[in-house]
This record gives structure tokens, C-alpha cells and sequence, in this order.
């Protein structure tokens, strides 16, 4: 069995003890690593691009790529697997974790109430994970937690009185409240 590899512009350099090891284990694992044709460096020109796009062209070549090959979902899902336990924004974007605060989301009509849901959600995924091991994190964290789950609860369900609330901080050039339903 063959596996979409992207070894990238460090093994290639500084690591290539790395690219040997990597290969000698998936040999021994019964699979072989079979390196993504003309892929492109990500650490030296996208994420220095100012146009977003730019920055996840890359990524996007590599996963079309294993796509094409019919292991598009094995490398999202191989991707997910090495960030999500090492990181608490990678861990929410996992595809389970997102399917179950959508889940909850679905649930709430008003768009207001929807946005504080979705921050409460998944403030609680995040406690949990962390409670159960399954993503590294400080014990900090989970004191930011706690903060940003008050910070939450003190948004009131109405947009209109939180508007109130907030607008002697914002800069009315750069935000314009008629967009979002609200009077000026």
C-alpha cells in the first residue's frame, strides 16, 4: 500500500535523517511513502504571500493531489491527526469536533444567540479534550477557559444592548453596523 508523502523543503535540507527514518518506518509498517509529485515548498514563499489564497496553495496542491490518487480523506485525516493533539485550534477544526457543535448550532434560529452557542461550544470541547488528554495543554488553559466562557456569558442576548454596550469602543471607520442589521 502506498501513502501521499510531502516530505518538504526540511528534509530535503536540514533533516534529511528525518526523511530516511520516516521511510525506513513506513517499510517496516508494511506501507511504502510515495512523495507527492511537484510539490511546493510552504515555509519560503505562500505564507509570506499577502494574498490569502497564496498561503494554502501548497496545501491545497498536496491534498488534490492524494485526491486524484483516492486518499484524499486518509491525508485530511492524517493531516488533522498530527496537529489536533498538539494544538487547541487545531483540535476544534477536526471534523468531528466540527460536526458536533454544529450540531448544536443548528439547533439555535437567531444569528445573535448562534454566534454566543458557538463560542460556549466550543469553549466546552476544548475543557473536555483537555480534561480527558486528548489534546496538550497547559493547566492555564483551562483558566482562559473559564475566562472566556464569563466573558461570554456576559454578552446579553440582545444584539441591540450589546451594541450599546460596546460602541464607545469601536472605530465606526472600520466597522460599519448597518451591515450586521444595526443603526448607525
Amino acid at each position: 500500500m502506498k501513502y501521499s508523502y510531502y516530505p518538504g523543503c526540511t528534509l530535503r535540507t536540514k533533516a534529511k535523517d528525518l526523511d530516511t527514518y520516516a521511510r525506513a518506518s513506513a517499510r517496516a509498517l508494511g506501507f511504502e511513502l510515495e512523495e507527492i509529485e511537484e510539490w511546493q515548498c510552504c515555509g519560503g514563499v505562500y505564507p509570506l504571500g499577502s494574498d490569502e489564497i497564496a498561503t494554502k496553495l501548497s496545501s491545497v496542491r498536496a491534498l488534490n493531489e492524494a485526491k486524484e490518487k483516492g486518499q484524499g480523506l486518509m491525508m485530511r485525516d492524517l493531516l488533522v491527526e498530527s496537529d489536533a493533539p498538539l494544538d487547541v485550534q487545531a483540535w476544534v477544526l477536526r471534523p468531528d469536533v466540527v460536526l458536533k457543535i454544529a450540531g448544536g448550532l443548528v439547533k439555535e434560529q437567531d444569528n445573535f444567540l448562534r454566534t454566543k452557542l458557538a463560542a460556549k461550544l466550543t469553549i466546552n470541547e476544548l475543557r473536555d479534550a483537555i480534561k480527558a488528554e486528548k489534546v496538550k495543554a497547559d493547566r492555564r488553559d483551562m483558566k482562559w477557559l473559564d475566562k472566556m466562557e464569563k466573558a461570554v456569558d456576559k454578552i446579553p442576548d440582545d444584539p441591540e444592548q450589546f451594541y450599546a454596550e460596546i460602541k464607545p469602543e469601536l472605530d465606526m471607520d472600520k466597522w460599519h453596523p448597518e451591515g450586521y442589521g444595526l443603526k448607525a
